[in-house]
């Protein structure tokens, strides 16, 4: 784009040279004052629309070459449609200039905040508000928002909160809707989404009208947050007052069900919208069918799919990104490659986030060759393979005992420019970790070893099980897992998490006893303590990083123990704390529907006492000792005296 000081030189065959609004040349006779007012009608067009930033600049270097911007309303006319066309270098020019010409009045302070904002210049959105002072004008509510939009645009989520804390504290400045919304945008983009629903909250408390914008904003907070009950009574409350809910409100609801793996009420308001006689568009039908996907219900995620051409709408990338990647759960690597050929015949090009979500699939169901076909022909349509696309590939081999093949693409990895960044290095790491597994389940101990010397050389040498990825032991042999374990001395304060980490390996390898060995021996340590104000808390075997295994082993575990102290008579109701899922893996609630299904398969019938806490009755706790199921169901035997609870 050609800079304002060119077309002004290139406009010098137009007359005089342009100068500054003082000393700008008089208008001619001819000149008449239908010619002006068709200048500035130009303006309020090009203001009003999407046009070339070359017009705008002519049009504005006319109206100063003839001294015809004269009031403040024409400064701020050409300011508008400099900002329109993303001139905000010029439009800040302008308001200089203005400055010097004897005074700026707010609308132009607003539209150079406006312009510095759209271009994602957030600090000089911010000078130009601190500057409001030096050019004598005092900042109102449209000032402040362009500025707190500026600050969600520069991803300064912060700064938008401290700013319109002084707007509340202010007596001259009142927070309108569209305050509220910008100031809920930026913190939702910055995944701040309490503050968010803190800043919702304080809307309603000071009876500010709400719209639909508003809503949208705190519903997009919700579906960060996973917080699918407050976005349903939202929505519901939408329904029932004067706000008509939009696709947008809709959408996120949806998601947020979808994250916290209620897809059944994701389904129901994707029938809500045709009740409603809204066409949902593909992206709502997207999200529903992501839903499902993290949900694992391939069928369902199936249904919706193929309902897609009776509803006259075509897939698209991510919609067969999203079926493919549902396949996972169930490991059908048949179905899922064959969405490959589909994809081709509704005229979609396949990308490497499709192939990835295929290779995913084909890892899970063990199909090296299949992983290895796919990864070709994904670099035969040009593609560059991702650290994804190894990762899949590498485990596929590994899981299908070939060793050989997974060392092969380990260092082609190894070779790539793909390892630059610190998760990357992690991801390299444990790598390394997967294929000596395969080696030592190969028999091939020497290898394994060797591999596993290579990847402590990769990291600080510091002797510290911290200086590996978090999740090293969990893809190790349990025999390296155990003997890294115990031949490492991990800090105080990362010891639980590397319990965690072994008690998962140990569980997944069928040695459910040295699992429950391990979980026991640290609590008689003091290294995981889950007993707080007496309440079973399971964020302390690690929030992130537990699987629903060692929950469900913690859990047992703690019905063993109490049965043994309270001999078979349940004296309180047992409270667990499982979480809300905000940290869970990949943002989703794995563990609370996981407890709850584990609680119910064991008779115990777990009530919600709250958001991420359930609470098993007295009455439910002795019926189950008393017909001795722990026992019986677990398999497990309790192998030490010590007591779990305070």
């Amino acid at each position: 784009m050609r800079s304002w000081r060119v077309l002004r030189s290139e406009a010098a065959s137009f007359g005089p040279r342009p100068r500054a609004f003082s000393g700008a040349s008089q208008a001619p006779s001819w000149l008449a004052a239908s010619a002006r007012h068709e200048l500035f009608a130009r303006l309020h067009q090009l203001r009003k629309g999407k046009r070339k930033s070359e017009e705008v600049l002519l049009v504005i270097h006319e109206c100063r070459r003839w001294n015809l911007i004269r009031d403040p309303r024409d400064w701020v006319v050409a300011m508008g449609a400099l900002s329109r066309a993303q001139l905000w270098e010029e439009t800040i020019g302008m308001l200089e200039d203005m400055h010097k010409d004897g005074g700026i009045a707010i609308h132009a302070l607003n539209a150079s905040v406006s312009a510095a904002g759209r271009a994602t210049h957030w600090q000089t959105a911010l000078a130009l508000f601190g500057q409001a002072k030096r050019y004598a004008v005092l900042p109102d509510a449209v000032t402040s928002n362009a500025v707190l939009t500026a600050c969600d645009k520069g991803g300064q989520w912060q700064r938008a909160l401290n700013i319109f804390d002084d707007m509340k504290s202010s007596h001259s400045l009142e927070p309108n809707v569209i305050t509220y919304s910008a100031v809920m945008s930026a913190c939702e983009h910055g995944h701040a989404w309490q503050e968010a629903l803190q800043v919702f909250r304080s809307m309603q408390d000071n009876n500010t009208a709400v719209d639909v914008v508003a809503v949208n904003a705190a519903l997009s907070a919700c579906d960060r947050g996973c917080r699918w009950q407050e976005a349903l009574a939202m929505l519901a409350n939408m329904g029932e007052g004067s706000l008509k809910a939009s696709l947008t409100s809709f959408g996120s609801t949806i998601s947020a069900c979808g994250n916290a793996l209620y897809w059944e009420a994701a389904i129901d308001l994707l029938r809500l919208l045709d009740e409603k006689q809204l066409k949902p568009g593909l992206i709502v039908w997207n999200l529903c069918i992501n839903a499902c996907r993290k949900a694992r219900k391939l069928h369902a995620a199936l249904a919706l799919f193929k309902e897609l051409p009776a509803r006259s709408e075509q897939p698209d990338m991510l919609s067969f990104t999203s079926i493919a990647s549902a396949c996972a759960s169930s490991a059908e690597w048949q179905l899922a490659v064959s969405f490959l050929e589909d994809a081709t015949s509704c005229n979609q090009t396949p990308d490497t986030a499709f192939y990835n979500a295929i290779l995913g699939v084909c890892r899970e169901a063990s199909q090296w060759e299949e992983a290895y076909r796919i990864m070709h022909e994904l670099q035969e349509q040009g593609l560059a393979p991702t650290m994804s696309t190894f990762k899949a590939v590498i485990a596929a081999c590994a899981y299908s005992m070939r060793w050989s093949d997974a060392l092969d693409h380990l260092q082609a990895l190894q070779r790539s420019q793909l390892v630059g960044t610190p998760r990357e290095q992690e991801d390299l790491i444990l790598q390394y970790g997967i294929v000596s597994k395969a080696c030592q389940e190969a028999g091939l101990r020497h290898v394994a070893q060797r591999l596993l010397e290579e990847a402590e050389q990769s990291v600080p040498s510091d002797g510290l099980v911290s200086s590996l990825p978090a999740e090293w032991l969990s893809v190790l042999h349990w025999q390296a897992a155990l003997s890294f374990f115990e031949g490492k001395q991990a800090p105080k304060e990362n010891a639980g998490v590397e319990v965690v980490g072994l008690a998962d390996v140990l569980l997944e390898a069928g040695r459910d006893a040295d699992a429950m060995s391990l979980l026991l021996e640290a609590q008689e340590e003091r290294i995981l303590r889950l007993w707080k104000g007496g309440k079973l808390d399971l964020h302390y075997l690690g929030p992130g990083s537990c699987s629903a295994a060692v929950a469900e082993a913690a859990v047992s575990a703690t019905l063993l123990q109490l049965a043994h102290r309270h001999q078979y008579c349940a004296r309180h109701d047992l409270d667990i704390v499982v979480g809300r899922g905000a940290n869970s893996i990949e943002g989703m609630p794995m563990l609370l529907p996981a407890m709850q299904s584990f609680l119910d398969n064991l008779g115990l019938s777990p009530s919600s006492a709250g958001p991420g806490w359930l609470c098993v009755s007295r009455e439910s706790l002795n019926s189950f000792w008393q017909g001795e199921c722990a026992a019986v169901q677990s398999g497990w035997r309790v192998q030490s005296q010590a007591v779990l609870v305070p």
